[in-house]
């Protein structure tokens, strides 16, 4: 009963949330951050830099600097209710909003932001529909145009959630080379067992590296609903390496596949856990990639990717 319950829920939302957009025609449209189109405005300017620093247009530079005093970020006072806002001059379909927070201090003051979008201007924009958050922010980088006019046309009716990635065949950044390099290949994270002991030959490790990835191609495209990992119990200490992976769904290979559609993150998972990552909205494409933006070892014993295929 739970499950149906749970696919039910999925179907209508899938189809009732996403109605306005569904409606849009794509096929010559691409996504683009308009953000750096508009102005911006916020609810304060913080008093301590002497108007330095701090500037509402600083989060719509176009540039990613996390350093506060490199001048790119915005800054509010301690206010009640603080408040940051880009008029993007026109209307448009917003797919998505990319927020990049600060690195050298006060990262946690983002935590529970709410992003809302619409075209009114009363309570500051705060009454407008609200988005749900999948990135924590300083620069805003918001996308136009829907790419999930496949996805919200999706009957589900005659289909069935299926594990497939053990129909793909995966890719890695340069595995682990040591005296066990040969338990640590990427095609061990999609052999169908969820063994986490890294000696038994069922997970995949990359080097410690900057951005380290690993991918599955699927050969065909898919409408995935979430994707399960399981990871690597036999080492506590490593188990916490996977902690902020990235998971993005699409049909590109650019920058390894690390550019299309985020469908989730891994917030948090157990030593030996197995969990289930739902996305936000479920996503089409060919390559699953899970990456982790930072240098460590990713290391992975299994990698589920759920999607819809027919029932028969």
């Amino acid at each position: 009963m739970k499950v149906k319950m749970m696919i039910l829920l999925f179907q209508i939302l899938a189809i009732s949330t996403l109605k306005l957009v569904s409606a849009l025609d794509i096929s010559d449209k691409h996504l683009e951050n308009v953000a750096v189109r508009g102005t911006a405005t916020q609810s304060t300017l913080l008093r301590s830099t002497d108007g330095l620093y701090g500037h509402a247009d600083n989060a719509i530079d176009g540039n990613r600097d996390s350093t506060f005093i490199h001048a790119s970020c915005s800054h509010t006072n301690n206010d009640a209710n603080p408040w940051w806002r880009v008029d993007l001059l026109e209307e448009y379909v917003v797919a998505s909003v990319t927020i990049t927070g600060l690195v050298d201090c006060c990262a946690e003051r983002i935590n529970g932001a709410e992003i809302h979008i619409g075209n009114s201007l009363v309570n500051n924009g705060i009454d407008n529909q609200q988005m749900k958050v999948k990135m924590m922010i300083l620069l805003f980088q918001i996308l136009a145009i829907s790419t999930l006019k496949l996805v919200s046309a999706l009957d589900i009716s005659d289909k069935r959630l299926e594990n497939v990635a053990l129909r793909g065949r995966p890719a890695s950044r340069p595995f682990w080379r040591s005296e066990q390099s040969v338990y640590s290949h990427a095609g061990n994270s999609i052999d169908g067992n969820r063994d986490s002991n890294l000696i038994h030959g069922s997970c995949s490790i990359t080097h410690n590296d900057a951005n380290p990835w690993w991918r599955v191609d699927l050969l065909e495209e898919y409408v995935v609903a979430s994707v399960t990992i399981t990871n690597r119990g036999d080492c506590v200490v490593c188990a916490t390496w996977i902690i902020g992976a990235q998971i993005t769904i699409g049909d590109s290979l650019e920058n390894n596949g690390i550019d299309n559609p985020q469908c989730s993150v891994v917030s948090s998972l157990a030593a030996g856990e197995t969990k289930t990552f739902q996305c936000d909205v479920p996503l089409s494409g060919r390559y699953v990639t899970v990456y982790l933006p930072r240098r460590d070892y990713l290391e992975i014993c299994e990698v589920e990717v759920n999607a819809w295929v027919p029932a028969a």
